[in-house]
Parts: C-alpha cells; sequence; structure tokens
C-alpha cells in the first residue's frame, strides 16, 4: 500500500485549523493562574506601600507595575506558543507547529491513542516574575491529543530543559521514532464533535467513536 505524501502548502486535500477563539483562549490561560496572580498583586502591594509608610494606595498603584508586566509576559509567550499553532489535517496525517519553530508530524497508522497532552509556556515548576522580587510557579497544561510514534523537528534556540524532555521521549522498539503528541484541544477544547473529530473518525475509526446524529 502506497504511503500518502506529506501536502504542500495550499494542497486542498488538507485542512488548516488555528486557535478557534484566541482572546477566550487567552483569557482562560489568565483565569488558571488568576489566584497566583492575585496573590503576586498582593505582595507587589506591600511592598511597594513600605517607601511610603506603609500607606495602601500608592502600594495598589505600584503594584500593578509589576503585575501588568507578568500578565504582559505571560501574553508574549502565548502569542508565539500556542496562539501561532497551525494545525494541518490530511490523508496523510496530522502535522503540528508554532512560532517557536517546533514541527510535529504524526501519520495516521502510527497513532497510538487519544490521551492527555501536557504543554506548557515554560519549563514546568519554573518560577517567574520580577527579577528579585516575588515569582509564581508555573504548571503544565493538560489538553486531550493524539499521541503516537513519529517525527519532530526541535528548533535550535530551543531551551535546554525542552530538549532533554524531547530526549528522553520513548522509542518505537521498531522504528526508533520518538513517541509524539499533539495536543488538539489546546486548539479547540470541542475537536472531538468538530472538523478535527471527522479527520481522525475518517482515517481511524477504532480510536474516536462517531457523533450520533440527533
Amino acid at each position: 500500500m502506497n504511503t500518502p505524501s506529506w501536502p504542500a502548502p495550499g494542497d486542498r486535500s488538507a485542512q488548516e485549523f488555528r486557535v478557534r477563539d484566541p482572546w477566550l483562549m487567552m483569557v482562560r490561560a489568565n483565569l488558571r493562574i488568576l489566584p497566583l496572580l492575585v496573590i503576586f498583586y498582593a505582595i507587589m502591594v506591600a511592598l511597594g506601600s513600605l517607601p511610603f509608610g506603609g500607606r495602601l494606595l500608592p502600594g495598589l498603584a505600584i503594584g500593578l507595575v509589576p503585575t501588568a508586566l507578568l500578565v504582559l509576559r505571560v501574553y508574549s509567550k502565548a502569542r508565539r506558543g500556542f496562539l501561532s499553532t497551525v494545525l494541518r489535517m490530511s490523508p496523510a496525517g496530522v502535522e503540528w507547529w508554532d512560532g517557536y519553530g517546533f514541527h510535529v508530524r504524526l501519520r495516521w497508522d502510527r497513532i497510538v491513542r487519544i490521551g492527555e497532552v501536557q504543554t506548557a509556556m515554560t519549563k514546568p515548576g519554573a518560577r517567574i516574575g520580577v527579577s528579585g522580587g516575588a515569582r509564581l510557579t508555573v504548571r503544565a497544561w493538560h489538553n486531550s491529543g493524539l499521541i503516537g510514534w513519529g517525527e519532530q523537528k526541535i528548533p535550535k534556540k530551543a531551551p535546554k530543559w525542552v530538549k532533554d524532555l524531547l530526549a528522553r521521549a520513548p522509542r518505537d522498539p521498531h522504528t526508533g521514532a520518538p513517541e509524539v503528541a499533539i495536543p488538539l484541544a489546546g486548539l479547540d477544547d470541542t475537536w472531538t464533535v468538530g472538523a478535527m473529530g471527522d479527520w481522525v473518525r475518517r482515517y481511524r475509526p477504532d480510536l474516536l467513536p462517531t457523533v450520533p446524529y440527533l
């Protein structure tokens, strides 16, 4: 059986997907860390009020600056990460790439399962914030997606923790291909009942049940 080749850009046999609602996705991203942002802001207010004898009003104003900078940092990482993600499905399989230069390919017959996929804008467990000030612990996000033996291209400027993490990924004992994961829910959390789900049902009906018609 001939293996379909990966389509060129603009090929009509393929369908591209991007984040369904970027602004809603950003709101959700910030809501996930909202409790931490509140704590961070409170600490900044307390520190900012010290030079003014503990007065609250100057502290509230000063605390806004580092908190706003932290939110902007989250946004800048998201803009180059999941907000720039392009997913392409075709008869050959599924492709995924983002603004950082990561590129993943996964053929239909090499998909092992649909499962939980962890994604992160920075090293999970790392602490981000203002230098010399309070910092927040970053946790990975959990989405559903496709997992299997595929191909991945890692940008040369990728952080060392990313390269180390991917180097530890399991490999197919027969082909040596690395285990890769494509977080479909990172683009659309209702993907199983949409166009992406239709592609999976067409080429791997064993992985996703048919959506019943009402």
